[in-house]
């Protein structure tokens, strides 16, 4: 066994004997609330020091004046030194320390096989803890606990800690998704404001902590299950948001005028909820139509292979479809179906990049292309004129707004018509998809503005009250 195996092993042995003995000590001196801060800061390093240098010293060979030296520090009377006393004892108890860890380094421990078992043993007490509310089946627990038990070295240690660690890390996940798409689901059902925009807020940390343990999980080769779990967890989590976000946008601008009662919340977030969905579904329904006449053509041409994944993929969009148009979903059951959607959304523009590399398929797929960039420009031309409708009902800001939207997505269907021109299908495909989500963005908006001032008995040139008197346009 190596230095450097010896002095990490050293280090783990030593932190967990600390982290074991911190509890304890802090309880005890928690009730002396009259002792000088820095006086009860002192005495606690020095007795923690005294527990973990008579740990150590059963760990390891010890010189004659090594062994001087470990007896006089545990024989020491901490609890009536004075400050300077005290400054005098953790500084000599620190180098003992020192001269016990390099005793380690330079030695050995005793018997490298012991030390595994009593580490592993340390290791089996932690897991148990570990595992209580985690969703781990009685066989991992049981196959984990058995290896630690059988572990005959310290590197072999490592490498089942390596696994443990990677295989546990799904299940802490899903506990983490499980709990906030939990809470979230309730706060939807009470109409609890408050709860939605802590799940919306604290949700975008849950994704930078997923993501770190994607990374984590990446670097230490854990296998692509583990990984795809923590995907999935992120894809719920973001489908969460986006949900949450169209009914915090409407939530926030309704706050302005007046309180929100717990059922206008409810009906808000049931209402953008199935916005959320409607406008999925119809991407979808527009994607299956769109590649179920590729798969004619790939037939025709007898791409038997191309035709078969094409069956594929559309299985898994009808599957989803159909879960769209369940209907009467709870706020988790759409976050859910949702990320399935998405993902069958996902597989089929895969498809269509895929389908775009065969020159046979190639010319055909710039058509269906091409007509739904023609139908998405019929889409823009009557939201303008929904908007030009609502001109003199919407204050100036929000027509702009909703103005320079649409001339984002009149830039973007130009450069998409010149990719499908420069025979570029795959470029001009994820374009057109940014470009439909827009659209359905914005024709909501209009709805619901046109809807709003239908609902106040406003007329054309009263602009709508959002937080104070309504005025007439000059």
């Amino acid at each position: 066994m190596g230095n450097v195996t010896l002095k990490f092993t050293a280090f783990i042995l030593l932190s967990l004997l600390a982290i074991s003995m911190m509890s304890s000590i802090v309880s005890a001196e928690a009730g002396n609330s009259e002792m000088d801060p820095e006086l009860r800061r002192l005495r606690t390093q020095a007795e923690l020091l005294q527990r973990i240098i008579a740990r150590a010293a059963e760990m390891s060979n010890m010189t004659a004046e090594l062994k001087v030296r470990v007896r006089e520090t545990l024989a020491a009377n901490v609890s009536a030194m004075s400050r300077e006393g005290l400054n005098d004892f953790v500084r000599e108890a620190k180098a003992v320390l020192a001269e016990l860890r390099r005793n380690m380094d330079s030695r050995g421990l005793v018997g490298e096989e012991n030390v595994t078992r009593a580490l592993s043993e340390r290791l089996r007490e932690r897991l148990e803890h570990a595992f209580m509310g985690l969703n781990v089946s009685k066989e991992e627990r049981f196959e984990f606990k058995e290896k630690l038990r059988h572990a005959w070295s310290f590197g072999h240690l490592r490498g089942i800690m390596k696994d443990i660690r990677a295989r546990m890390a799904p299940a802490e996940v899903h506990n983490i998704t499980e709990s906030i798409l939990e809470f979230t689901n309730k706060s939807a059902e009470w109409g609890n404001m408050t709860g939605l925009e802590r799940a919306f807020n604290s949700s975008s940390k849950v994704l930078e902590v997923l993501e770190r343990v994607k990374e984590k999980l990446t670097f230490l080769n854990a296998s692509p299950v583990a990984i795809a779990a923590i995907e999935h967890a992120m894809e719920k989590i973001s489908a969460m948001r986006e949900l949450l976000a169209l009914a915090k946008e409407r939530w926030e601008e309704l706050r302005e005028r007046h309180n929100l009662s717990r059922r206008e919340i409810h009906e808000l977030v049931k209402n953008r909820t199935q916005t959320g969905l409607r406008q999925v579904e119809e991407r979808m329904a527009k994607c299956l139509e769109e590649l179920e006449e590729l798969r004619e053509a790939a037939i025709e041409k007898n791409l038997t292979a191309l035709g078969e994944e094409l069956d594929k993929v559309l299985g898994k969009l009808r599957n989803a479809l159909d879960m769209l148009r369940e209907g009467n979903l709870s706020f988790k059951q759409a976050v859910i179906v949702l990320v399935e959607a998405e993902r069958a959304l996902k597989n089929a523009e895969k498809m269509f990049e895929k389908i775009s590399e065969r020159e046979e398929m190639r010319e055909r797929l710039l058509e269906k292309l091409r007509e739904r960039m023609r139908d998405l420009e019929r889409q823009r031309d009557q939201l303008m004129e929904r908007l030009r409708e609502l001109k003199g009902q919407l204050p100036e800001d929000v027509f702009h707004d909703i103005e320079e939207m649409i001339q984002k997505i009149l830039s973007e269907m130009q450069d998409a018509s010149k990719d499908l021109d420069a025979g570029n299908g795959q470029k001009a495909l994820k374009i057109l998809e940014r470009v439909e989500k827009t659209l359905n963005k914005v024709k909501d908006e209009i709805e619901e503005l046109k809807s709003g001032t239908r609902d106040r008995g406003e007329r054309p040139g009263q602009v709508p009250n959002r937080g104070g008197p309504a005025k007439r346009s000059p």
